[in-house]
């Protein structure tokens, strides 16, 4: 949640970057993580930014909300708190539950059953060490593994 709360806006219609502190919350260089997004996303934000009024250069891409849900401050970032508060409420709304732990963790099974080698996902979800997205994917990677390969006469019961 502290990443999503630290994005900003760097250049307009182009991908938000991330901050400069890794999930594990080791320091990094000054400079930022870059995430790429489909176009897709891009059009939504893009939308949410115009909606939300976000247009300055460095602006936070998920501004300060009051309490009924409108923006506070649009200078100021969302605390990581109140995204994980949005997130819970949105799923919540469509009858799931999920956290933002829930939600990275779900990202890299989805990626380990496509396919994304381990340093795909490290560099996706921002792990220094795959030990984390390997842990996340080894279900994913199990069903698409060697053994589960063989004829289905040849597999286990």
């Amino acid at each position: 949640m502290s990443e999503v709360a630290a994005l900003r806006v760097r250049v307009s219609n182009a991908p938000a970057t991330g901050p400069p502190r890794p999930k594990s919350g080791r320091a990094r260089p000054a400079r930022a993580r870059t995430g790429y997004l489909r176009a897709s996303t891009v059009r939504r934000l893009d939308a949410w930014r115009a909606a939300a009024g976000i247009d300055a250069a460095d602006a936070p891409l998920f501004p300060a909300l009051d309490r009924w849900g409108r923006i506070r401050d649009a200078g100021r970032a969302m605390q990581p708190r109140a995204v994980a508060d949005v997130v819970r409420q949105r799923a919540a709304a469509i009858g799931l539950r999920a956290t933002g732990h829930s939600l990275r963790v779900g990202a890299a099974v989805s990626m380990a059953s496509r396919g994304a080698s381990l340093v795909a996902m490290q560099q996706a979800g921002g792990w220094t060490a795959p030990d984390m997205p390997a842990h996340y994917g080894r279900q994913a990677s199990a069903r698409s593994g060697p053994v589960a390969t063989l004829r289905a006469e040849d597999r286990w019961a």
